[in-house]
């Protein structure tokens, strides 16, 4: 069985010299690179290693209900609503993880330099668009374990395809994005999911510990971060996009007890961020103040753009071309699976 090893390597200009300063601070500049090689490599995949393996498909029990697909397999219990077409139950031993469901997302919180850029008012397409999207085929193939929704939005200026495939009490979801060509560039792209309140401790394996993006990472290296959500979100003083972790390998939210979720990449790294309020909430609110504790909100993304910063007055406070996300097809997988202490 061949898997994929995960290779790094570290570089670092260190200043040498007898001030106190130097002895604080020596460590001018440093960086990380990622590089993946497929190695038949006997390494667990907790050590930083990806497996492919064949799905076991050990599924208990299947119900075809009116108006969703119920998938249990021991403990595991999924549900897929045939009216919306999205995830919307996740339970572990009756656990409900799952608050509100997992759909699209293209829109953040905008930045001070997005508003600078007049990024809300260029791309606001984006924040509307997840709300005129329409169901317009979902199927379950039961010889094979898959669930395939397709939604479009009302012009059909863009299209949606998720399959989620059902390995036992894992789920692998492949998302698949096809726009026009004339839209705004995208703010982000990828999956957004409200969770229980409880799912409040966070592990990642990727860049941190602090947050990243694409235009905002070379500082920080690979390693395996803990902390809470709320401890982990960064709080402005104007609530606005915060908190990314850019390059995740896997990520998992538990709460005291161990028990929660596992989001793990497929090919590529994903962007995660957690925040122990709603998107609507960071948007709307003016002062820290003004933030509502609330659910856990996940985002699981492909990628999302870049926070900018040449200036913080025009145009040129938003991100340089390489890490904007220009309206074509995107299309990334991923793997939600349990953990059960």
């Amino acid at each position: 069985m061949m898997r994929s090893s995960i290779s790094f390597i570290f570089a670092a200009v260190i200043l040498y010299a007898k001030d106190e300063w130097a002895r604080k601070f020596g460590g001018l500049a440093q960086e990380c690179g990622l590089k993946l090689s497929n190695l038949p490599l006997g390494v667990p995949v907790d050590s930083f290693v990806r497996k492919k393996r064949k799905a076991s498909l050990s599924i208990h029990f299947i119900s075809l209900e009116k108006s969703s697909i119920e998938v249990t397999n021991g403990s595991i219990r999924m549900v897929f609503s045939k009216n919306t077409g999205y995830l919307s139950s996740y339970q572990l031993n009756g656990y409900e993880i799952i608050e509100k469901a997992l759909k699209p997302n293209f829109w953040r919180a905008p930045t001070d330099n997005d508003f600078a850029s007049g990024m809300p008012l260029r791309q606001s397409y984006w924040k509307e668009v997840v709300d005129k999207l329409s169901l317009k085929n979902f199927s379950f193939n039961e010889h094979n374990s898959e669930v395939v929704s397709v939604h479009e939005d009302e012009d059909d200026s863009i299209q949606i395809t998720t399959k989620y495939k059902i390995d036992g009490g894992k789920l692998k979801v492949d998302y698949q994005l096809t726009t026009i060509s004339n839209l705004p560039n995208i703010p982000r792209v990828g999956l957004q999911v409200k969770l229980d309140e409880e799912l409040d401790q966070l592990k990642w394996f990727g860049r941190g510990p602090l947050e990243t993006y694409a235009d905002k990472k070379t500082g920080s290296f690979f390693g395996l971060y803990t902390e809470s959500v709320k401890d982990d979100y960064t709080y402005y003083v104007r609530p606005q996009e915060s908190s990314n972790k850019a390059e995740v390998w896997w990520a998992e939210l538990t709460n005291s007890e161990g028990n929660g979720i596992r989001i793990e990449a497929e090919q590529d790294p994903l962007s995660i961020s957690a925040w122990p309020f709603t998107l609507e909430n960071i948007e709307e609110a003016k002062r820290i103040e003004e933030l509502e504790f609330s659910n856990i909100t996940l985002n699981i993304d492909y990628k999302q753009m870049g926070v900018g910063g040449d200036n913080t007055w025009n145009r040129d406070a938003g991100p340089h071309v390489p890490f904007r996300i220009p309206a074509k097809s995107y299309r990334y997988t991923f793997w939600i699976k349990p953990v059960m202490k």
